[in-house]
């Protein structure tokens, strides 16, 4: 069976805390507690940069979450796959080292998981303490799409 991961990706404040916000309520889902650590795994992590190349270490398939600043409107939900990701150079990043070339790096090392999956939500203010109204809309919608991707990925894998 497959190894996934599902890594939240920035700040544990304000909107750039989307990906914490959505792996933890990720994490609370019954339905993802029944899987095994060992073929599931949910992290967290503060800006990680390129160390995120590590991180993603040993999964056949890495769920990213990240928040995306574009200019479209707040609360945009994004999916990126794989080689998709790569177009997203013109989006700022709220990170020193961003999502894009972190896996540009790795793809160039030959490092990368067989599936990278992007999901992002667009957002306005990052200084902002607490997650937004139309934000907390947003991550709830997310993960509801997250949850439904890794039992289509595990599902698949049964057939």
């Amino acid at each position: 069976m497959s190894k996934i991961k599902v890594i939240g990706i920035g700040s544990p404040f304000g909107d750039d805390s989307i990906g914490w916000e959505a792996a933890t309520k990720l994490k609370e889902r019954e339905i993802i507690q029944s899987y095994l650590p060992e073929i599931l795994s949910i992290e967290t992590h503060d800006r990680p940069g390129v160390r995120l190349l590590e991180i993603m270490g040993g999964a056949d398939t890495v769920l990213l979450i990240d928040a995306i600043v574009s200019g479209n409107p707040v609360g945009t939900l994004y999916r990126f796959v794989n080689n998709d990701i790569y177009e997203l150079n013109s989006l700022v990043s709220t990170h020193a080292i961003g999502v894009v070339e972190t896996l540009q790096l790795g793809r160039a090392l030959h490092q990368l998981p067989d599936n990278i999956i992007l999901y992002g939500i667009e957002i306005d203010v990052m200084n902002s303490v607490v997650a937004s109204e139309l934000i907390a809309s947003a991550i709830h919608q997310l993960v509801d799409c997250i949850e439904r991707e890794i039992l289509q990925i595990f599902n698949s894998e049964k057939a």
